[in-house]
């Protein structure tokens, strides 16, 4: 009796497998030129349909097996008479598979205390444009107290640049170097709520949200940080 149909068990374990190893190039291509296969012919092709009909027509006492290869560049059938072969391969490429280890709390501090920084750096030029609006404030209440004796009318801007003068004032965007994990998620996601267009304040929000970010990384992050203020000052 013969067998034409698809391992369907071997097709999944080759996927399983397949989505674990590091070279999936290099894996795909090993089996699809291991000796247990007959053929290795592209899903979407018509070859897949012609070789199935010549098994059919002319080999149909013949023991031929199939396995679906998914890959990131479309499927493939393999056809084999050799399962077992076919997954005693498979089987010895997944003890080779070199499990992925979490990255060590100091690595993940370091990735935190980078974008710690690139935040750090948008809320400097923030801050300086608040600098900058003061002194332009500053300058044009001068102007216009000089001039009041011959324009009272201009007591009414006075008035509202000083209004604005007093909000910049206590207007502060900049980290306290000193802070808590606790007052540094306040900070990062108060900052993405005010300024949507700046990407350094969402990804910095996002990466403290990370199930693998602890408060003792986001301590160690803020250390680095103090310690590299201290070193620059």
């Amino acid at each position: 009796m013969s067998h034409h149909g698809e391992d369907k068990s071997l097709s999944e374990y080759v996927r399983t497998v397949y989505e674990k190893v590091r070279n999936k190039t290099d894996f795909a291509k090993k089996l699809k030129e291991h000796p247990s296969v007959i053929i290795a012919i592209d899903a979407d092709s018509a070859w897949h349909t012609g070789f199935q009909f010549a098994i059919d027509e002319f080999a149909s006492n013949t023991e031929i097996w199939s396995i679906t290869l998914y890959t990131g560049f479309g499927s493939w059938i393999l056809h084999t008479r050799e399962l077992a072969a076919l997954r005693g391969w498979v089987e010895e490429q997944e003890t080779q598979i070199i499990p992925k280890k979490d990255p060590p709390a100091k690595v993940i501090a370091k990735m935190l205390a980078l974008r710690i920084q690139r935040a750090c750096e948008s809320a400097q030029h923030l801050q300086d444009n608040i600098t900058t609006r003061r002194t332009y404030i500053l300058a044009d209440l001068d102007r216009l107290k000089k001039g009041l004796k011959r324009n009272p009318a201009w007591q009414q801007t006075i008035d509202h640049n000083e209004k604005q003068l007093a909000e910049i004032q206590q207007t502060n965007y900049l980290l306290n170097p000193e802070s808590t994990p606790e007052q540094l998620r306040e900070w990062a996601a108060d900052m993405r709520k005010r300024f949507s267009g700046y990407d350094q304040f969402k990804e910095l929000s996002t990466f403290m949200d990370r199930p693998d970010v602890t408060e003792e990384m986001i301590r160690m992050a803020l250390d680095m940080m103090l310690v590299k203020e201290i070193h620059e000052a």
